[in-house]
């Protein structure tokens, strides 16, 4: 008989424990679809980010000769100096004296690429001084080294000199403010153009090619170089 009892209590105290293993396993439950939930939203986050990355990839191909990415739409078509190209019979750029085989080069560059008639502040380069002198001297076959504006490059490399040599990069005075601060560096990125010889500055600015004394008024004057070159 007393077996017996010890036997019915055993199977009683099984039957009332069950209902608590039920309440438990029910958050254990919903903790794993919970779990499961999360995943599967940063998965989906994941799947859009590559999306956007993916339809933002043509947007590398605006990386310029220095390395830096610019938000202007330029083609590499319209990077390239290709043989042939057309530029205006009587050149200003026809007319410069020049001393060297790079000076040369670069004022090619821009008699074929960047004829008078085609100012760069009208054709995709409204903003990016830097991006344009960089693209000019990457058509010449002129490796300039990378900086993230034209104030930075000035800092780097500028000759605080008169005497400009022709093709040389000119650069905007520290005092020159445009407004804006360089994401990179967080200076005011100032500005820069390409001295052409015969007291005369092409850029990408509103007036595509001025007077070195226009340029001065306007800008300042932060020296020369030749991009560390």
């Amino acid at each position: 008989m007393e077996q017996t009892a010890v036997i019915k209590t055993a199977n009683t105290a099984k039957t009332a424990g069950a209902p608590g293993a039920v309440k438990a396993a029910g958050p254990a439950k919903a903790d794993r679809r919970k779990k499961a939930a999360d995943i599967a939203c940063l998965l989906f986050d994941m799947l859009v980010l590559a999306l956007v990355v993916w339809i933002a990839l043509p947007a590398l191909d605006e990386y310029t000769a220095a390395g830096i990415i610019t938000p202007g739409k330029v083609s590499d078509a319209e990077r390239t100096l290709e043989s042939g190209g057309e530029g205006d019979e009587d050149s200003i750029f026809d007319h410069i004296t020049i001393e060297s085989e790079q000076q040369a080069a670069i004022l090619e560059a821009l008699r074929r690429r960047w004829p008078e008639r085609k100012a760069p502040w009208d054709n995709g380069y409204q903003g990016l001084c830097e991006t344009w002198v960089c693209d000019v001297y990457a058509s010449a076959g002129i490796p300039v080294s990378g900086s993230c504006c034209a104030s930075e490059s000035r800092d780097k490399y500028a000759v605080w000199s008169e005497e400009i040599p022709v093709g040389a990069m000119i650069y905007s005075g520290p005092e020159y403010l445009s407004g804006y601060l360089c994401e990179d560096c967080g200076k005011d990125p100032g500005h820069v153009a390409i001295y052409i010889g015969d007291g005369k500055v092409a850029g990408s600015q509103s007036q595509y090619i001025m007077t070195l004394e226009e340029f001065k008024e306007y800008f300042g004057y932060g020296g020369w170089s030749f991009g560390g070159s």
